[in-house]
């Protein structure tokens, strides 16, 4: 999220949102923005699993981070390393590591994957797309990887998680 004197903007496949509901947060009052919520914008689970809590980029603090985490949306799951986002950010590895865990309490290789399966459920809840799409889409090595990663993270299987939150 870019925020200027009268400019707000944002980046990645769901940035508005939570810029929009921080912008909005502002102005209105909780019922409201429920309301609002509710009748204007596209629908989202309403709660997210605690897995992926706090890796939005609008609540991170450090814009290097920030940055970081964009490229991870946009990179394939199967080639992120944490050297290869070191080096494009500029970092050494244990810097952009040390980052890492001082906002989310990750290690830098779990914050990348908890990003791509945080896409994942996104996909799911927001799409019909079959799961062998949703791997390829991210770029995981294979469906079976996709879903051993997500059981591992969120202790559900992909297709329980689209149930229970879709």
């Amino acid at each position: 999220m870019v925020q200027g004197q009268s400019v707000l903007t944002a980046a990645g496949a769901h940035g508005y949102v939570p810029l929009m509901q921080q912008a909005l947060a502002a102005q209105l009052a909780p019922a409201e923005l429920r309301d609002l919520q509710n009748l204007l914008m596209v629908p989202r689970p309403a709660a997210v699993h605690p897995r992926f809590a706090g890796l939005e980029l609008t609540a991170l603090a450090d814009d290097n981070l920030r940055r970081a985490w964009m490229l991870v949306q946009r990179t394939a799951a199967a080639e992120l390393r944490l050297a290869a986002l070191a080096h494009t950010l500029h970092v050494s590895p244990r810097t952009l590591a040390r980052r890492v865990r001082a906002q989310t309490g990750l290690a830098a290789a779990q914050g990348m994957r908890h990003i791509k399966l945080r896409q994942v459920a996104d996909a799911l809840c927001e799409t019909r797309q079959p799961l062998k799409r949703i791997a390829e889409d991210l770029g995981f090595a294979s469906e079976a990887s996709l879903i051993r990663a997500f059981r591992q993270v969120t202790g559900m299987t992909p297709m329980a998680y689209r149930i229970a939150h879709a």
